[in-house]
């Protein structure tokens, strides 16, 4: 009573005053809409991943079998990423929602991405991965991730600054934007030095290629993105 205004009480001859927080209210009830959501993703990641790495009391692993596809970028791409993600697919006209656990792990003149799943959902995201065959088209793969797929990545702070200040400012945009999804395509470079070193080998490509007018649209899409 102090606080809020003892002699406001005492002139209107206030001496019992009791106070209750209304809880049930819209942000409230959001609030909470989300805490479960997360909840039950939570659980959901938990059993299919974590648990499919503990062993019972015969040494045998307690969880469904999980499938892991690796490709190996030959250039050192300055960032790391233990992240989840997570991919619709349809099928058959069933829509199938896939969970997925994304890392890039960077080393001195290569990189190694994991992409894992559940065996059951290991044929749909060999066919997604698919879609993307040469270094040029998986190294904007990663940049997705980045983007769109999770956001637990840790860049090299020199190449994150070695960008323009606009185009950081865009694609931090891009990571707000909570529409886009893994699918969609990332039109900005994050590395461009990584970038350059591979169109390099693209071009050598491009020369041997009897057929190289999809190269050389690959080519011109890439040096795009650098402007």
């Amino acid at each position: 009573m102090e606080k809020l205004g003892e002699a406001f009480f005492k002139s209107h001859n206030i001496s019992r005053v009791s106070f209750r927080l209304d809880i049930d209210n819209r942000v409230t009830k959001l609030f909470q809409e989300t805490v479960e959501s997360h909840q039950e993703l939570y659980e959901r990641i938990f059993k299919l991943f974590y648990q499919a790495f503990q062993e019972n009391t015969k040494n045998r692993l307690t969880t469904t079998t999980l499938q892991s596809f690796q490709f190996t970028l030959p250039v050192q791409i300055p960032v790391a990423m233990a992240g989840r993600t997570g991919i619709t697919v349809l099928e058959n006209n069933n829509v199938i929602a896939i969970d997925l656990i994304l890392n890039i792990n960077p080393n001195i003149d290569e990189t190694v991405c994991l992409v894992t799943c559940t065996e059951q959902n290991a044929i749909l995201v060999e066919r997604f991965l698919a879609m993307y065959q040469s270094d040029i088209e998986r190294l904007s793969l990663i940049e997705n991730w980045m983007l769109y797929g999770s956001d637990h990545w840790f860049i090299k702070p020199n190449a994150w600054l070695s960008l323009s200040a606009r185009r950081r400012e865009i694609l931090c945009e891009a990571i707000r934007d909570q529409e886009e999804h893994i699918g969609s395509k990332c039109e900005l470079s994050i590395f461009d030095a990584a970038r350059k070193h591979l169109i390099e080998e693209l071009k050598a490509v491009f020369l041997k290629s009897p057929d190289n007018t999809s190269i050389a649209a690959l080519i011109a899409k890439e040096y795009s993105k650098m402007d």
